[in-house]
């Protein structure tokens, strides 16, 4: 995303993950920034941001039933996880997994 060299100064910035189920990390021009798994899902972003072009990188986790409901539709050898519970199926209904939003940056002026 681009951010204007005015945005960035006196500014402390938040990135607002909006709804995240249930673990996000995210990463800012290769600066960690941390994880969410807690509401608000907020990240202090104002150290690692910068004007002009910024990379950011955010890693959700899915939900264990969703990913065994999957398997159970794979052949054995293809298969990610390895149970003996198996009341998942491919039909089974998805839970919210992931990064949900919507995604924001709030901007919050710091006294001069």
């Amino acid at each position: 995303f681009a951010m204007p060299a005015q945005a960035v100064k006196d500014q402390r910035l938040l990135l607002d993950l909006g709804e995240v189920d249930s673990v996000a990390a995210a990463r800012l021009n290769g600066h960690d920034l941390g994880i969410v798994w807690t509401k608000p899902a907020r990240i202090d972003i104002t150290s690692a941001v910068k004007a002009g072009e910024n990379d950011l990188e955010i890693t959700v986790v899915n939900l264990w039933p969703n990913r065994l409901g999957h398997d159970e539709s794979l052949p054995k050898e293809k298969r990610l996880t390895e149970t003996n519970i198996h009341k998942f199926s491919p039909t089974s209904p998805l839970l919210p997994s992931g990064l949900i939003g919507p995604v924001n940056l709030l901007l919050e002026k710091t006294a001069p």
